[in-house]
């Protein structure tokens, strides 16, 4: 498949002239995750991990992967949880989700598709933190970013 070498071929070389400790997808993974079976969403998971070689990161590389609505639904159809929980068990699988520091730096994911975030409730004020999301959150026509705070 001619996008299939092309995309790993261009990421390889991006990915080994920057040598990220961290790399992170925002979503819109698979063009059908939202609309496939098991057998069909595996073989997209086994393109994406050879596509990102994610097989051969250094131990200290991190991958995270944010949920799309072409993963797990939200613009056509609604996002299930057993999408959902597909999608996060089988792509966040180097450690990083929810609410993490990696590097002295807080990672707040937030799913605007299922309305989902974490509590900050007890979270040092004095950390830098960056907010993820799939989909823009401070829109006008959102309350969304607002119920975050």
């Amino acid at each position: 498949m001619f996008s299939t070498r092309y995309l790993s071929k261009t990421y390889s070389k991006a990915f080994s002239y920057i040598k990220p400790d961290l790399v992170i997808f925002l979503g819109d993974i698979m063009d059908e995750g939202h609309i496939s079976h098991d057998e069909h969403f595996f073989k997209y998971l086994a393109r994406v991990r050879q596509i990102f070689q994610l097989d051969n990161l250094a131990p200290h590389q991190r991958v995270l992967f944010l949920p799309g609505d072409n993963d797990v639904g939200g613009e056509e159809d609604e996002v299930s949880l057993n999408k959902l929980n597909r999608f996060n068990n089988h792509f966040n699988v180097t450690g990083l989700s929810g609410l993490s520091v990696y590097g002295g730096i807080q990672f707040v994911v937030v799913n605007k598709l299922a309305r989902t975030y974490p509590s900050m409730a007890g979270q040092p004020n004095n950390t830098m933190r960056i907010v993820l999301s799939h989909q823009p959150v401070l829109t006008p026509q959102s309350e969304f970013g607002y119920e975050i705070g």
